[in-house]
């Protein structure tokens, strides 16, 4: 084959490869379309083999590791998709927002401000704009960083701060963020004390800066590690009335318990194994769309919610609390139809406790959680009765330990 055929061949190769990567695209939109990011990643590498060095393909990889929580390969992605063209605004967005997971929110927000102003900023003087637009411009950045350092500052102002302490909690984001929540914690504590209960709570936040100034405070990890073990004494004191009512009336908020977070701990019939999941975040559950599903109580005490089904019109997943035993043990009964003759039913015991955990900014969080202690098999007939400190279910005498 001569030199100008080779050359013809490759062309005609290239165009063919391009015309099947915007086809197999095409496939991936379709796949993600029908919520299958799994299949989707399948396809991008099938696609990177093929034509690697494709920005707007890592970029969807990328989008597609977030769907399914692989933040660290989506990370990889971005990079990627910057090494090939430094000044996608898409790929820096992306990164850092997998950056950002591991920051507190604020930082988050300042970095995203700041790179999208200094994007526009970099277009700005790409063209002919005239001297007042770029001078507004830098006015607006110049503003917005003022406004960042601002809010990104401590309980206290930064610029006043003198002691040794005080300084080491300005230079450090972690412990500006927590200093932040503190103040606001303890602000809210305060709100919801009885008025005779705030006094003791001011003299002993003042014990505790007092020790965090003279001993808790010797360097940057002592000094987190102080500000968490006092945020979730006081978050506990937030926690501790939903904790109450819930293990008295198992309601939280004087609402009902949404079917749908027992229905985490319901298993496969044909499983014989403990349940997969084996606690729920109350608190979170309460803010969450994935439990917003409009609840039916019925008069004799079922709380009810539809469940899709494509094939049965009608699907329902349902309980009844029934009460508590010792050691503060609830016991609910649960019907579950999806479909067929037979309504599945069980008795599931659970109990709640207050967890140390983190929010959303990797911030000290007080969860209020269920947990599920024991999951009994039963009919929609089983007879079930409650002793002081164990259960009968047709008969049958269940004990907890």
């Amino acid at each position: 084959m001569s030199d100008s055929e080779k050359s013809k061949h490759i062309r005609i190769r290239t165009g063919h490869t391009k015309h099947i990567f915007q086809i197999d695209l095409i496939e991936t939109d379709i796949l993600l379309m029908e919520n299958q990011p799994e299949s989707a990643l399948h396809m991008y590498h099938k696609i990177e083999k093929q034509i690697p060095q494709q920005k707007h393909l890592y970029i969807r990889m990328g989008q597609s590791y977030i769907q399914v929580r692989k933040y660290k390969d989506a990370e990889r992605a971005f990079i990627q998709a910057i090494g090939i063209d430094g000044d996608n605004h898409q790929a820096h967005h992306g990164l850092t927002k997998q950056v950002g997971r591991k920051l507190p929110l604020i930082l988050v927000l300042m970095i995203i401000h700041q790179s999208t102003f200094i994007y526009i900023l970099k277009e700005i003087f790409k063209k002919k704009e005239s001297f007042m637009n770029r001078l507004f411009v830098l006015l607006s950045i110049a503003l917005l960083l003022v406004q960042s350092n601002t809010v990104f500052s401590a309980g206290f102002d930064c610029k006043k701060a003198s002691t040794k302490v005080e300084k080491l909690i300005c230079g450090n984001s972690v412990l500006n963020a927590l200093d932040e929540m503190l103040n606001q914690t303890y602000s809210k504590v305060k709100k919801q004390l009885p008025k005779k209960e705030v006094d003791s709570l001011k003299n002993e936040q003042k014990k505790w800066v007092t020790s965090r100034n003279k001993s808790l405070c010797k360097d940057t990890k002592s000094c987190i590690s102080a500000y968490c073990a006092r945020l979730r004494i006081l978050q506990n004191v937030l926690v501790s009335p939903f904790f109450n009512e819930v293990n008295k009336s198992f309601t939280y908020r004087k609402k009902v318990i949404h079917p749908g977070l027992i229905k985490e701990f319901e298993i496969l019939s044909s499983d014989y194994d403990p349940p997969m999941t084996v606690a729920v975040d109350i608190g979170a559950a309460f803010k969450s769309n994935e439990y917003s599903e409009d609840i039916e109580t019925s008069k004799d005490g079922w709380h009810s919610i539809t469940v899709p089904n494509e094939y049965e019109e009608g699907a329902f997943y349902k309980y009844k609390w029934l009460g508590k035993i010792k050691p503060d043990i609830h016991i609910l009964k649960t019907l579950n139809w999806e479909g067929g003759s037979m309504v599945e039913s069980s008795v599931i015991c659970v109990t709640f406790s207050i967890r140390n955990g983190y929010d959303v900014n990797g911030l000290p969080s007080q969860r209020l959680t269920m947990n599920v202690v024991k999951r009994i098999g039963a009919n929609s007939e089983s007879d079930i009765k409650l002793l002081d400190d164990s259960i009968i279910c047709d008969g049958s005498e269940s004990v907890f330990y």
